[in-house]
């Protein structure tokens, strides 16, 4: 007799990316979450996938050792009080973190510029604002 394989909750798995992004972002592994948590780092893997489900006990220590609340690891979820904020993809997150960094204010500004634009322009118009950033 076989059984057939359950998917998960979209919901968990949803939960589960948010849980694995804000890691990526603070540049934390599977292993040194799992230790915060008292769990393997097996059992996080499953956090995130959504194949396990995370208990609200876990996920308000979850949210202590990701430096986040509960609520924002429900983003996306649709539920009412979830607030829509996003969670930073780990590009974003460094991306922003290296632009804090930069001391000279008209570089941010030329940067902050190319940033706002580059969803209005063609590909081969943003490769000319990178060479123009680099010639600056």
């Amino acid at each position: 007799m076989t059984t057939a394989k359950k998917k998960p909750n979209p919901n968990d798995v949803i939960v589960g990316q948010n849980i694995k992004n804000r890691r990526n972002q603070l540049g934390m592994s599977q292993e040194k979450l799992a230790d915060a948590l008292g769990v393997t780092f097996q059992q996080v893997q499953k956090y995130e996938k959504g194949t396990n489900r995370t208990s609200a006990s876990k996920l308000v220590a979850i949210s202590i050792a990701l430096q986040t609340t509960v609520e924002a690891l429900f983003a996306g979820t649709g539920m009412k009080d979830a607030p829509e904020q996003k969670i930073l993809s780990p590009q974003a997150y460094k991306l922003a973190s290296q632009f804090d960094q930069i001391e000279n204010p008209k570089l941010q500004a030329a940067i902050s510029q190319m940033v706002r634009e580059a969803p209005k322009k063609p590909e081969a118009a943003q490769s000319a604002d990178i060479v123009q950033l680099k010639t600056a």
